[in-house]
């Protein structure tokens, strides 16, 4: 796709194209060259409704096989959690990945009725293919990243809403915040950015109480925010009862995220994710060379394999 034509994607993204399509990038362009040797980049990946129903869907068949490339390539899943705490579940040899889940649709986490009345997780939804493939992959860890807003109702099931968010929590997986109404940043006042991001905390705060501590992780509606100091420093001082609203923040910008840009304000909250219904994991394994720590920690005092994430 020209420049000229990202132009105009960019401007109809302003004018009201429905947040998450983000790139300018054709899913055909060529495998990327290999990164350099010491690399700090990691990918996180992206995807919206585990289906075959639109442009940003993909297929449940489609996610597990990402997983099993991922999985059989030496990638160990890890969540924001991860990032603010060093990466100490990190294991020798295996290199970080973070999947992410915008919106909170139904087929994302969806339970079906047995015949006896009680429920089951569709083992079909991304939940449901997650805990089979991890329970069965060990060695790749556990965890993702569901980014919530509240124009819709999460996860399709009002009756199931507490149900599923607490297993989340409880099964290592993380929720997050994609804002009360699911509106860009880019064409919001920024009077508006507060009530958008503690919204969506407060909102997440009937389901889980105190187990709110964790949802310091935003993912930018639209995929991007507006540049600048000033508004780095407006959204790092947002927070819900002491929690920060935007500890860490994820744009869709096609790009593999580095460790050494979390270290400043802007780095934080600008961290690259890639849209998977737009790109492959075959595609994004030509880069090679992502970061991936040949030693690990001998015992408590030995250095950590990346400094932890300041979120304050």
């Amino acid at each position: 796709m020209t420049s000229f034509a990202c132009l105009l994607a960019a401007l109809a993204a302003l004018a009201g194209t429905p947040p998450g399509v983000y790139s300018c990038e054709p899913p055909d362009t060529p495998p990327p060259p290999p990164l350099p040797e010491g690399s700090d980049r990691f990918p996180v990946l992206c995807y919206h409704s585990i289906d075959t129903g639109g442009e940003l869907s993909v297929s449940a068949r489609r996610f597990r096989n990402d997983l099993e490339q991922l999985e059989s390539e030496g990638f160990f899943l890890i969540t924001p959690e991860d990032l603010s705490n060093g990466l100490v579940r990190l294991p020798a040899g295996r290199s970080p990945v973070m999947i992410t889940f915008d919106d909170g649709w139904q087929s994302q986490f969806n339970y079906l009725r047995r015949p006896d009345g009680s429920l089951e997780i569709d083992p079909r939804c991304a939940v449901g293919i997650l805990e089979e493939f991890c329970d069965s992959h060990p060695d790749f860890g556990r965890g993702a990243v569901f980014f919530i807003s509240f124009d819709k109702i999460p996860f399709g099931q009002q009756e199931y809403i507490e149900q599923k968010f607490n297993f989340l929590l409880d099964r290592g997986y993380c929720i997050g915040n994609h804002s009360a109404r699911h509106r860009s940043f880019m064409g919001m006042g920024a009077d508006s950015w507060g009530p958008a991001l503690t919204g969506a905390q407060e909102a997440v705060k009937k389901y889980v109480g105190i187990r709110l501590g964790g949802m310091y992780a935003a993912a930018w509606p639209g995929g991007m925010i507006p540049e600048g100091a000033r508004v780095d420093e407006r959204l790092s001082t947002i927070s819900f009862e002491g929690i920060p609203s935007a500890g860490l923040g994820f744009v869709v910008d096609g790009a593999l995220a580095d460790l050494g840009s979390l270290r400043s304000a802007s780095g934080r909250l600008r961290i690259s994710r890639m849209d998977m219904a737009l790109s492959s994991v075959t595609r994004l394994l030509g880069h090679r060379g992502f970061y991936r720590p040949e030693t690990w920690r001998e015992d408590l005092h030995s250095p950590m394999p990346f400094s932890a994430v300041p979120l304050d």
